[in-house]
C-alpha cells in the first residue's frame, strides 16, 4: 500500500469506530443492561411506546412488558391529583392467570418476559388509559423481595380490577376499608414511591433504576399526557368509567 492510501483508510477507521460507539451509546439508552430489570408501556391497539410527558388518548388500552433477568415481586402504582394513589397490580380485584404455583401470589414472576396484566380464562386483559385534564405518573417496582411494608399499605389506596362486570372490563374500586381508610390521595405513602416519582425522566425503554436505599429494588416512572379520546372510542362500558369521564369534564368545564 502507498502512502497515498493510508490517509484514506485511516479516516475509514475511525469514522466507522466513531459510529460504532455512537450506534454502542444509543443501545444504551434503550436496552436493558443484563442483570437489571427492563419495562416498557404500550398503549392501544397498535401497542405503540411512548416517551414521558408525552400525550397519549384517553380510554386507549394500556399494558406493560416486563423484562426480568431474576425472578421478581412486581408492583404497579399510578398517581395523578385528581384521584391520588392507585394500585394497578397486584390488586384482589383483578382478575388474571398470572399465579405463581410455589408462593401463590399474583405477582411473583419468573425470570423472563410477561405482559401485564395478563390474561384471564383465555382472554387477553388490559388496563385503560383514564381521562384526566392532567398527567398521570406510572411507577413500576421491581423487587428480588417481596416488600411487606409496601405490600401493608397498597391495599388501603384506590384499586383497579375487572372482577365487578360481565364484560370483564377494568375499573377502579375502593379499598375494602371503605373511603373513609383511603390512603395516598395527595401524595404517595411510600418513600419507594416517592422516590420513583422524583427520579429523572427514564428512556423509553430500557433499565430500571436501582434504589439506594434497599439493595435489589428496582423502579421506572413513565409520566404521560391523556389527550382527547380517538374518534369513536367511547369510555369503557362500566358505571365508574363512564363517572369518570363525567367529572373530568365537569373539572374541564369550572363545576
Amino acid at each position: 500500500m502507498t502512502n497515498q492510501g493510508k490517509p484514506a483508510r485511516l479516516t475509514f477507521v475511525l469514522t466507522a469506530l466513531a459510529l460504532g460507539c455512537a450506534a454502542w451509546m444509543a443501545g444504551i439508552a434503550v436496552l436493558p443492561r443484563s442483570g437489571e430489570p427492563g419495562v416498557t408501556w404500550r398503549f392501544g391497539s397498535d401497542e405503540a411506546a411512548v416517551g414521558s410527558f408525552e400525550t397519549v388518548p384517553a380510554w386507549d388500552s394500556m399494558t406493560l412488558s416486563v423484562s426480568l433477568p431474576f425472578d421478581a415481586y412486581v408492583y404497579v402504582v399510578s398517581f395523578d391529583h385528581l384521584h391520588g394513589t392507585v394500585t394497578y397490580f397486584p390488586t384482589e380485584y383483578l382478575g388474571t392467570d398470572l399465579h405463581d404455583p410455589t408462593t401463590g401470589r399474583m405477582n411473583f414472576l419468573a425470570a423472563g418476559e410477561h405482559t401485564l396484566p395478563g390474561s384471564w380464562n383465555g382472554s387477553v386483559s388490559t388496563w385503560f388509559v383514564p381521562d384526566l385534564p392532567e398527567s398521570l405518573s406510572l411507577c413500576v417496582i421491581a423487587s428480588r423481595k417481596p416488600l411487606t411494608d409496601l405490600e401493608a399499605i397498597l391495599p388501603l389506596t384506590m384499586q383497579v380490577g375487572n372482577r365487578a362486570y360481565r364484560d370483564r372490563s377494568m375499573g377502579f374500586y375502593m379499598p375494602r376499608a371503605g373511603r373513609a381508610q383511603v390512603i395516598g390521595k395527595t401524595r404517595l405513602p411510600h418513600p419507594l414511591l416517592q422516590a420513583a416519582i422524583d427520579s429523572a425522566t427514564a428512556p423509553l425503554a430500557g433499565p430500571m433504576l436501582a434504589w439506594p436505599e434497599r439493595p435489589g429494588v428496582y423502579f421506572d416512572t413513565l409520566h404521560i399526557v391523556p389527550r382527547k379520546p380517538r374518534p369513536g372510542v367511547a369510555a369503557p362500558s362500566n358505571p365508574f368509567a363512564r363517572q369518570l369521564a363525567e367529572q373530568v369534564e365537569n373539572k374541564r368545564r369550572g363545576k
